[in-house]
């Protein structure tokens, strides 16, 4: 009776920190100075979701794994091990400490979610529904240009008017992006992305529930997708769907449950279309190469190309092995280039190069070695699972190209990780089905 009721509380505290994980609620220990001005990326802090992930994590004790993932879990150890050796050697070793924590807990809450005693149902319906509020927040946002700053929600003040927030502009004025609860928007529209995708995907394996709380959760989230203004995102699901969609087609042997997936990908594209005719002029100047706003953000990241490719030949031959150390992309870049304001030290908007640079060869290769033992898995599991593990990498490499917080932000961080927990579980459902 006692080990029913830990393990209850253990799936709790999960469950919550699902729930939770779109909030920004965090305790700040410290701040590191930049050129002698604090900057975003030096800021040392703890997450509250990291507190109710290490509850769990005591609570679970002995995980229970299916054989098969256990290959899929020792790299884990080995890439922690070398990464807390190389953190010595780091540019600044605190903010490289400090990153590897966050990167750990997003690795137990990965491990959390592949526990057996561990509702995948119950799972993404906390997910789903965790993301409602900053749904509703991020509407709030796009109609009146204004967000209000809280500090127990870890939301900061965000005005369409200031300077620095992101906005569109466009003959009627500037347009506020949904930040929703998160730093950015961007990191809001890759959160709705993969909500998009698993509710596509959730007809074929719970074909025996109800279907409409995930219909609204597509619907919610593709319309909202539109108005974070996200790029990356956009092309990271409409690639995503066009592949499943072909799936879909040509598998469909499983009628019944396909065609709930295709009801539920009808509503995305419903969801989806309603947001862009309202929004229609704002969409459009994301592809507009002349407004002036697009014409930086293009500009800024060709620039980007070229720091990191003199920075990357700056380096020191031993740091190619071991890399400048997690977190420490933008202190580099102004050892490289000293002078300006902290603002115009961003990482490079490419997951893989900012990974590559601060980690080093060695910790690149386990990490595509993992990511080859992870495709794997899904092909052991033929035609079905084989495409959704496509599927799913081609949604996250199409962000990583982009993009940088899945890797210089807890949020980042923390979606892979559940992303990766959840696609596996996916695997998981269907091979108990079919052995049932």
């Amino acid at each position: 009776m006692m080990t029913l009721s830990r393990q209850n509380l253990a799936n709790g505290f999960t469950y919550l920190a699902l729930f939770l994980l779109p909030w920004q609620t965090r305790w700040i220990f410290a701040r590191l100075n930049l050129g002698g001005e604090p900057w975003e990326y030096g800021v040392l802090s703890l997450y509250a979701v990291e507190i109710l992930i290490f509850c769990a994590v005591l609570l679970r004790g002995r995980f229970h794994w299916p054989l098969k993932m256990h290959s899929l879990i020792f790299p884990g150890g080995i890439f922690f091990g070398l990464s807390f050796i190389f953190s010595f050697f780091s540019l600044v070793p605190i903010l490289s400490f400090v990153t590897l924590f966050h990167t750990f807990f997003a690795f137990l809450l990965f491990l959390l979610l592949l526990d057996e005693r561990l509702s995948f149902f119950t799972s993404l319906t906390y997910f789903f529904c965790g993301l409602l509020v900053p749904v509703c927040l991020g509407w709030f946002q796009v109609l009146t240009g204004t967000s209000p700053a809280s500090t127990f929600f870890g939301l900061a003040e965000h005005m369409a008017t200031t300077l620095g927030v992101s906005v569109i502009e466009t003959s009627a004025g500037r347009l506020m992006r949904a930040y929703g609860s998160f730093s950015h928007p961007n990191i809001f529209g890759g959160f709705l992305a993969v909500a998009v995708f698993f509710a596509s995907i959730f007809p074929i394996v719970f074909q025996k529930k109800k279907t409409i709380w995930f219909v609204l959760a597509a619907f919610l989230s593709s319309t909202t997708l539109i108005v974070t203004f996200s790029r990356s995102a956009w092309v990271a699901i409409v690639v995503s769907l066009i592949l499943f969609f072909l799936f879909v087609w040509f598998e469909r042997k499983e009628s019944k449950r396909f065609h709930r997936s295709f009801g539920v990908m009808s509503f995305v594209l419903i969801g989806g279309c309603i947001a862009l005719f309202g929004f229609r002029d704002a969409v459009m100047t994301r592809f507009n190469s002349t407004v002036r706003l697009e014409v930086k953000s293009v500009s800024d990241r060709v620039f980007e190309y070229g720091d990191f490719q003199t920075l990357y030949s700056s380096l020191h031959p031993m740091q190619w092995f071991y890399g400048i150390g997690s977190g420490t992309y933008t202190v580099a870049l102004e050892q490289l280039n000293p002078g300006y304001s902290v603002w115009n030290y961003q990482p490079i908007h490419n997951t893989v190069f900012l990974f590559l640079i601060e980690n080093g060869w060695i910790l690149f290769l386990i990490a595509t070695v993992w990511l080859g033992m992870y495709l794997n898995y899904f092909f052991k599991y033929r035609v079905q699972g084989g495409i959704i593990g496509i599927i799913f990498c081609v949604l996250y490499g199409t962000i990583a190209l982009f993009d940088h917080y899945l890797w210089s932000s807890w949020s980042g961080m923390v979606l892979i990780a559940v992303s990766v927990g959840f696609s596996l579980r996916f695997v998981q459902e269907k091979e108990k089905e079919n052995s049932g």
